[in-house]
């Protein structure tokens, strides 16, 4: 398999609807296999992804995509951060 010339290690990428960066890079006689860390997977707490290129699929990201990615996972942590207050104001009000 050959590996695009743009695909390297540091590359900033989109990749299902989301953007990251790509951590290691793995070539096999059938397939390509890429580490990529994201946002997403940091909300989902599993920052880093191996994922198996195919053309189109993995393409590198640009700054109006990274940015818009970063706020809405910054917003859902955010939301969650919340809720997570929320939860133990309520929690230890019923334990007083």
């Amino acid at each position: 398999m050959k590996v695009p010339t743009w695909l390297v290690k540091g590359t900033l990428v989109w990749f299902a609807f989301c953007v990251g960066q790509v951590v290691d890079i793995a070539v096999s006689e059938t397939r390509i296999m890429v580490l990529v860390e994201s946002p997403k997977g940091t909300w989902r707490n599993h920052p880093a992804e191996w994922l198996e290129y195919h053309d189109g699929e993995i393409r590198p990201t640009n700054l109006e995509e990274t940015v818009k990615d970063i706020e809405k996972y910054r917003a859902y942590v955010a939301q969650m951060s919340d809720t997570l207050v929320k939860m133990e104001q309520q929690w230890v009000d019923q334990l007083l």
